[in-house]
């Protein structure tokens, strides 16, 4: 069938109405161009930004003349072959009795729309933009596109600029060996699944775990555009050859209660782009403390008059007795009564209320987000009905969405070095933001207030295998602790000589132009740049970073927590550290080498500046030689921790200098014009909120309708190299790595 002759018939009736509505929206006040005139202007039949792929929003000027998956001004576009099959589905307006053939005749649930969609050919399956989908997923996927230029596309439509939304209890979509072996050619732009359940603010809230989507097979070509994961944890996993390209979406929210989740987590080998997504507050939640399993037996509980039970709030315990449930009739009333408990024990600061999902969910301002959280067995004094066990509180059902070193906003563990990462917003990740544990490339990337922003390798990837890649131009601002343990990290290299298969390396990596600053949060575990290294691991050079206002926060006498770290075994070669600014104008520990000496390590170069004392004390001056003396461990988190935490000597900087062999360094502040921006000044500097949260949320509401480059990384890493007169140049000064 020809696709004109579905689209044709509205073109000139609602469309120029709409094109009106729209009328000179676009860039910079021009002329609407081509995507919004009310005209078929490239002849396939599909009119302006509301039905035509090829446009990439209202303002796009031409409405084709670029193939499928040409990207225009940042975004894909796509033309349909001669024989694509469009297919529409609305939850407003649709019936299934329709043939989804035109916007006029649209299928009403996924399920029967879904199933007109012919495996192998370059079919489109679009959803109409502002409606809802509830508790209908894409299910089981198992039907791929014809080649890389005639994608299967699954997208949006209509007039209304908000994503389809898809409220999930269960996984969005599954592309499993159980529906396909194999996927190829797919491209899935423009949706928003949104897992309800998960959100503390809904009625039906439970908490449970549940995945955005799951890649289980073969195949590949995968696009994933302006998308918004909201609460669920996508995951890429097995064998696929094909690449994967992740743009321009947002990550947020993913959280479990007691185990583990990622913003992102990919185990694929297949070439990976990871560009200019949202990533936000992925594998933990501070939306709310706990959960709990409830006896939703309203009589039972309306039969204690004498409730007791011990509660845990942030590590802190109390006793709570005399709760009276005479009388209640619904459980929110149940847990009205055991909320009134509580503070009134404690003094205040936490509710507790029932949801339709059937738990109790526990909130608070005055308690922070910690894994101390129970209800326990009551100890105290006070005669009563215990209840917390199963007839009552189920004190072993409490789930806690605690951040914790296993948790993080993109955990990307294989890879080969296939893998770039660039121009993405990560903030606020559990333990911290990219762990790339094989390497590839992290470039342009901002990271705000996370644990450790990226780690480069890991002491688990497979035996002898090696990271290699780049670490270019990302801006570090601010971290934070983790519940579980202090951290403070902005890059770090790793290369184990015994990690848990046996020898990993760290080699063939160049880390330049990179500045880490303004740790404000962090009270231990602080480390600008680090590198943990041991036999085989070498041919690194750290060039041209800035290092700045990066200190332990707490104790002012104790400075441990130097801007870079060193602990380099024998066996390790062709380590350059040179041309970087190691600043902290206010206090703070410049350098510091654990377990171990300079060996293959040559710095030159340098500019060191502390408003600490030179040498200092025991756990305050500018630089430091450690030689740990903690016990064995075959724990390679332990051991690294062992190291972090070691005392050893504080020494002068003519003892550094002549440790080191650095003869050309330099001693003293450096002027930068405006070292003190940081994410507040450059919201103030816009005019809006100056916080992390307002950009967040300003950052949160982009797509490919409301897109401002005010919003992206790249316009906050200029504004920040700006302050310090910072040259970003792309270019590598190694020969890139074979792979």
């Amino acid at each position: 069938m020809n696709i004109q002759q579905f689209v044709r018939p509205m073109a000139r009736a609602s469309l120029l109405v709409v094109s009106v509505l729209f009328a000179g929206v676009g860039s910079s006040g021009a002329e609407a161009g081509q995507c919004d005139d009310g005209i078929d202007n490239d002849g396939d039949g599909l009119v302006d930004w509301q039905y035509d792929l090829g446009c990439y929003n209202y303002a796009d000027p031409t409405e084709g003349g670029h193939p499928s998956r040409y990207i225009e001004d940042g975004w894909t576009v796509f033309e349909p072959s001669k024989d694509t099959r469009i297919i529409y589905v609305s939850s407003s307006e649709g019936r299934d009795s329709n043939d989804g053939r035109s916007p006029r005749t649209p299928k009403r649930t996924v399920k029967a729309a879904k199933a007109l969609l012919r495996n192998g050919r370059p079919d489109w399956l679009l959803f109409k933009r502002g409606d809802v989908w509830k508790d209908e997923t894409l299910g089981f996927w198992s039907k791929s596109g014809r080649a890389h230029a005639e994608p299967m596309v699954l997208a949006g439509y209509g007039d209304s600029r908000a994503r389809p939304r898809f409220d999930a209890s269960s996984v969005w979509w599954k592309a499993h060996q159980g529906g396909a072996r194999e996927i190829r050619h797919l491209s899935i732009v423009g949706l928003h699944p949104y897992f309800y359940r998960k959100d503390p603010k809904h009625p039906e809230f439970t908490g449970q775990n549940v995945a955005a989507f799951q890649w289980l097979v073969n195949g590949g070509d995968i696009l994933f555009e302006d998308n918004y994961f909201e609460y669920g944890a996508p995951s890429l996993q097995l064998e696929p050859t094909l690449g994967f390209a992740l743009r321009r979406n947002i990550f947020a929210k993913a959280y479990s209660l007691n185990s583990h989740a990622q913003g992102l987590y990919t185990h694929i080998k297949a070439p990976l782009l990871i560009e200019e997504n949202l990533f936000y507050h992925g594998g933990w939640s501070d939306e709310f403390r706990f959960v709990v399993t409830p006896n939703k037996d309203v009589a039972a509980w309306a039969a204690v008059s004498d409730g007791r039970f011990n509660i845990e709030l942030e590590g802190g315990a109390y006793s709570v007795s005399g709760a009276d449930f005479t009388g209640v009739r619904t459980m929110d009333a149940v847990a009205a009564k055991i909320e009134k408990a509580i503070n009134d024990e404690i003094g205040g600061g936490v509710t507790l209320k029932w949801t339709l999902g059937g738990v109790f969910i526990a909130k608070s301002t005055r308690f922070k987000s910690d894994d101390k959280y129970s209800i326990k067995k009551y100890t105290g004094p006070r005669p009563g009905t215990d209840i917390d066990g199963p007839s009552y509180i189920n004190g072993a059902s409490m789930g806690i969405p605690e951040s914790t070193v296993y948790n993080r906003n993109m955990y990307l563990s294989a890879g080969y070095g296939n893998t770039t990462v660039r121009g993405n917003i990560d903030a606020d990740g559990a333990s911290g933001g990219v762990q790339l544990r094989m390497g590839g490339v992290v470039e342009d990337n901002l990271f705000l207030q996370d644990p450790q922003a990226i780690v480069f390798g890991h002491g688990e990837n497979p035996a002898q295998s090696v990271t290699r890649g780049v670490i270019r131009g990302n801006v570090v601002l601010n971290s934070r602790d983790i519940d579980t343990q202090s951290q403070g990290t902005g890059i770090l290299l790793i290369g184990t000589a015994a990690g848990r298969y046996n020898a990993t390396y760290a080699r063939d990596i160049e880390v330049y132009n990179n500045i880490v600053a303004h740790n404000k949060r962090s009270t231990f575990n602080v480390k600008a740049f680090g590198i943990n290294l041991r036999k085989g691991s070498g041919d690194i050079l750290i060039r041209d970073n800035i290092a700045y206002d990066w200190h332990r926060q707490g104790d002012p006498a104790d400075n441990r927590g130097p801007l870079m770290f060193i602990s380099v075994g024998p066996g390790v070669d062709n380590v350059r550290i040179r041309d970087n600014d190691f600043q902290n104008p206010e206090r703070g520990m410049l350098a510091t080498v654990v377990d171990g000496d300079f060996s293959g390590v040559t710095m030159s170069g340098n500019k060191y500046y502390s408003g600490s004392a030179d040498p200092g004390g025991r756990n305050s001056g500018w630089f430091s030689i450690h030689r740990s003396r903690s016990k064995p461990s075959t724990s390679f988190l332990k051991k690294l921790t062992a190291k972090l935490f070691a005392s050893g000597p504080v020494i002068s900087s003519s003892e550094w200098f002549s440790e080191s062999g650095e003869t050309d360094y330099k001693k003293g502040k450096v002027r930068y014009p405006d070292p003190n921006r940081d994410i507040a000044s450059y919201m103030r500097s816009l005019g809006k909120t100056p916080t992390l949260e307002a950009f967040i949320a300003a950052a949160s509401e982009q797509s490919r309708y409301n897109w401002r480059k005010e919003y992206t990384a790249h316009d906050v890493n200029q504004y920040i190299r700006d302050g310090f007169g910072m040259t970003y140049s792309p270019q590598s000064e190694k020969k890139p790595p074979n792979r």
